[in-house]
C-alpha cells in the first residue's frame, strides 16, 4: 500500500517567521505525523507480526534513523520479542546475502538492509530475499537455498535453512519491475514516501529541535530559518542532511562569527 503524504493525513503549513526572540528553552520535535505509519510496520516486523517491510523514500529525510530508533526501542523492551537486528549497508554480493541472512536466520532477529547496492539489481539476490519472506500469514516453514555451483560458501553455512526472522528492506528508489522483485513486494508491507517542498522545509525546522553537539537551541532555530529562507522550490537536494551539514560550519572551531552562512551558501 502507497503511504500518503504528510499533508494527507493532517494540515502542515510552512511558516516563513524568524523572530526568535520568543524561543522555548527546549522543544520536542513534532515528527510523529511524518513517520508513524513507517514506525508501526517496522515495529510489526520487530514482533514478528510481518516477515517483511519494504521501504521506499528519498534520501535525506530520516528514514534510517527512525528504523533504527524503533528497533533499539524493541530490544530493550520486555514485552517485545525482538532481541537483536542487524543493519547492512553499501555493496553486498548474493552471496554475501545468502550468508547474512544465515547469521540473522532466528526468530526475534531483524536484519535491515539499508538500500544495499548490489541487491536491487540481482534476481539471485532477490530470489534470496523472496524465500525469506515466504508463507506470511501460513505458517509455511521460509527455506533460503543456495545454488552450490555458482559460488562457494564459507564452511560452516549449509546449503539450506530455515530462516525465521523478519527483514527490513530500504530503497531510496524502488527496485525495477522485475517478476523476483514484484514478489518481493506483494510479501511486505510497502511503505511509500514522498514530500512536497513546504513539508520538508517544515521537517528541517522540526528536527532543528532537537539538540546538537555545540549550538544552542536557539543557533539551531536560527540556523533552520536561515536554511529554509535560501532554500527554493527547484533545490530538491536540500534535505536533513544539509541541515546537519549547515549545523558543522557553524559549530565548527575554524569559522567565525557569520562566515557559515559564506560557505553554506
Amino acid at each position: 500500500m502507497s503511504q500518503p503524504s504528510p499533508s494527507q493525513r493532517t494540515a502542515v503549513t510552512r511558516d516563513d517567521s524568524h523572530d526568535d526572540d520568543h524561543l522555548p528553552e527546549v522543544a520536542e520535535p513534532q515528527v510523529d505525523d511524518y513517520f508513524s505509519t513507517l514506525r508501526t510496520y517496522v515495529r510489526m516486523a520487530a514482533r514478528g507480526e510481518q516477515h517483511g517491510v519494504l521501504v521506499t523514500a528519498r534520501p535525506g529525510i530520516g528514514k534510517s534513523y527512525q528504523i533504527e530508533e524503533v528497533l533499539r526501542d524493541e530490544v530493550r523492551r520486555d514485552d517485545s520479542p525482538c532481541w537483536d537486528y542487524s543493519i547492512k549497508a553499501g555493496y553486498v554480493s548474493p552471496l554475501a546475502l545468502y550468508e547474512t541472512l544465515y547469521e540473522q536466520q532466528a526468530d526475534g532477529n531483524v536484519l535491515v538492509l539499508d538500500d544495499t547496492e548490489g541487491i536491487a539489481s540481482s534476481d539471485t539476490a532477490a530470489s534470496l530475499v523472496k524465500a525469506a519472506l515466504e508463507g506470511q500469514g501460513s505458517g509455511d516453514r521460509r527455506v533460503v537455498e543456495w545454488d552450490s555451483n555458482s559460488s562457494r560458501l564459507d564452511d560452516d553455512v549449509p546449503e539450506r535453512f530455515e530462516f525465521r526472522g523478519s527483514l527490513v528492506l530500504v530503497f531510496n528508489d524502488v527496485p525495477d519491475g522485475t517478476a523476483h522483485w514484484d514478489a518481493v513486494e506483494s510479501r511486505c508491507m510497502t511503505y511509500e514516501m514522498s514530500l512536497t517542498f513546504d513539508e520538508r522545509m517544515n521537517l528541517i525546522r522540526e528536527v532543528a529541535k532537537a539538540p546538537y553537539d555545540g549550538l544552542s537551541y536557539s543557533e539551531r532555530i536560527e540556523t533552520a530559518n536561515w536554511l529554509i529562507r535560501n532554500t527554493t522550490s527547484e533545490m530538491d537536494h536540500v534535505d536533513l542532511r544539509s541541515l546537519f551539514k549547515t549545523f558543522d560550519l557553524r559549530a565548527s572551531s575554524v569559522v567565525d562569527g557569520d562566515e557559515w552562512k559564506l560557505h553554506a551558501a
